[in-house]
């Protein structure tokens, strides 16, 4: 006799993601400041980045100037992946609070990673974007294979030159240990 049986995929709450903040600025001073804003809803950090040149693109020089510099913080707490859709209202509310003349000084890219992707939220739409509630859209930039990020062909230019894997890594080993403890803590 045979028996067969009907896996039924059922919803489950999705694992947490590990927060961070990519900023771009020319004024480290203000990644202080921001950092301190940010702390407040979303924790302390556990990581953060030197600045490193940008010069990828100039996207952003017309407004913001030149010699920018990306900086990135991480969070210590763990947050669930939908919670990226408020988190990023909040950090274009934080940007216009350092507005000048009406243009940004500061350029706050709010993510998450897991052990498999590094995501960003975005206002753009773009082909490879997933839309989530509040017109922000998950673009899925960089995935992670045998011990390294990798991009993707529309990941941003800056990501795709790989100068953040080193710092992305880090973060990548502080959400394993913090997931570890979590799952450990859950089974108890």
């Amino acid at each position: 006799m045979v028996l067969w049986f009907i896996l039924v995929a059922k919803a489950q709450p999705p694992s947490p993601v590990k927060l961070f903040v990519a900023v771009l600025t020319r004024y480290p001073a203000l990644v202080m400041q921001v950092s301190s804003i940010l702390e407040a809803p979303y924790g302390p950090l556990d990581l953060s980045s030197q600045g490193i040149p940008f010069t990828a693109t100039h996207y952003y020089e017309a407004e913001m100037g030149t010699h920018l510099q990306r900086f990135f913080l991480s969070f210590s707490r763990l947050i669930p992946p939908d919670q990226i859709v408020e988190i990023k209202a909040f950090t274009s509310e934080v940007e216009d609070r350092f507005r000048q003349d009406g243009k940004r000084q500061i350029n706050l890219d709010p993510g998450y990673l897991d052990y498999h992707k590094v995501v960003l939220a975005s206002w753009k739409f773009g082909g490879q974007k997933i839309y989530l509630p509040g017109g922000v859209y998950a673009d899925i930039t960089l995935y992670y294979y045998k011990r390294q990020f990798l991009s993707f062909e529309w990941s941003f230019p800056d990501f795709k030159l790989g100068l953040y894997n080193d710092f992305l890594l880090k973060m990548r080993d502080l959400y394993k240990a913090e997931r570890q403890a979590v799952d450990k803590f859950a089974a108890y």
